[in-house]
């Protein structure tokens, strides 16, 4: 279940062979480093099962037809007990995953007996719910009984319901695991059950996950790797954006991780980027030509953008006409610019000077 993308010997290599292009294992250990990421284990990808082997799995759909909205966990529990009057010859295992600050747990309440683990912070709730069934499976085998197995998790009774190629490693995991137990003369089926409704089990397992301490089996499937990077790439990303005040695109655009999608046509959205970044042929021309700086004939000051939109006196009348009073920057030039803007632009003579 472990893998390395960076072999040892490559840090003296690439730093005694400048020519050579760090191989793309090396060059993510340096951004993983870089967010204090330390090696974790990636889950082994599961082999396909072969052809002349169907995946039957059985489930059980007494609380489907039930939404959760409309329905008290007096009617849940009250189902549930009938439901398990006519299951009673298989014996009731209930599983559930959690994950909170820094914490991501799962467990199994097999009668008397309640077993959790802790697995790595990278996991998603997902992977903590379906980890919980394949637990489950695996406690099965020294017995000689019929079980179901519980969960509050529809997303999981889903992937199980939808097993292929490209399923998650864990449910295809719990399908071989389900393969091997029904071989041995096991019946076994799934459940899904309302989580929080007052369900013994099923709040004997949730409560265990959430305190679950041992860790066992420290992997984290690729998926749930790749999302965990990316939020640490993008809070690092934004915490770096945030200290850049004097960029005048952070008032308009102050969270990373989403562009601003403009409906405008090609040359409007040009002139907008232009104007949200402060940079225009008539405030900057000045810089390719080695002159002073624009000033305003008016005001004495520095020729920017904001001056021209907001705050020159010279064009008062314009601005009243088409905006109002109180008018800001980030009203003309935010996620949905002014609808006035380009009129406004057209009147003063900017609109040919960007």
């Amino acid at each position: 279940m472990r893998y390395k993308v960076i072999n040892p010997i490559y840090g003296s290599l690439f730093s005694l062979r400048l020519s050579f292009t760090p191989t793309f294992g090396f060059r993510v250990g340096g951004i993983l480093r870089n967010l204090n990421i330390n090696d974790f284990p990636i889950l082994e990808k599961v082999d396909e099962f072969p052809p002349w082997k169907d995946i039957e799995l059985n489930f059980i759909d007494d609380f489907e037809h039930l939404p959760k909205s409309t329905t008290s966990t007096l009617v849940y529990r009250s189902i549930f007990y009938e439901h398990r009057h006519r299951f009673s010859n298989y014996e009731p295992v209930f599983t559930d995953g959690s994950k909170s600050e820094g914490h991501v747990g799962t467990a199994v309440a097999m009668g008397n007996t309640i077993v959790s683990e802790r697995l790595h912070k990278f996991c998603s709730v997902f992977t903590s719910e379906i980890y919980g069934i394949y637990l489950a499976l695996t406690k099965m085998d020294s017995f000689n009984k019929n079980f179901i197995v519980y969960t509050d998790s529809k997303s999981a009774i889903e992937a199980l319901k939808k097993i292929n190629t490209l399923s998650h490693p864990l449910a295809l995991k719990c399908a071989e695991m389900h393969q091997y137990l029904t071989e041995k003369g096991l019946k076994i089926a799934f459940c899904w059950i309302p989580g929080h409704a007052g369900i013994s089990g099923n709040e004997k397992a949730d409560q265990a996950s959430k305190t679950a301490s041992l860790m066992l089996e420290n992997f984290v499937p690729l998926g749930d790797a790749q999302q965990a990077v990316r939020i640490l790439i993008l809070k690092k990303w934004q915490s770096i954006w945030d200290e850049q005040q004097v960029n005048k695109l952070h008032e308009f655009h102050p969270s990373v991780g989403h562009a601003i999608i403009s409906n405008l046509y090609r040359r409007q959205d040009v002139i907008v980027t232009r104007l949200r970044i402060g940079h225009t042929r008539l405030t900057h021309k000045h810089l390719l030509c080695s002159e002073p700086p624009p000033m305003c004939s008016r005001c004495q000051s520095i020729l920017s953008v904001k001056h021209i939109l907001i705050e020159c006196p010279n064009f008062n009348i314009f601005r009243l006409n088409r905006f109002g009073r109180n008018i800001t920057i980030r009203d003309l030039l935010g996620e949905n610019p002014h609808q006035n803007l380009f009129l406004f632009l057209k009147d003063i003579g900017f609109d040919k000077l960007i």
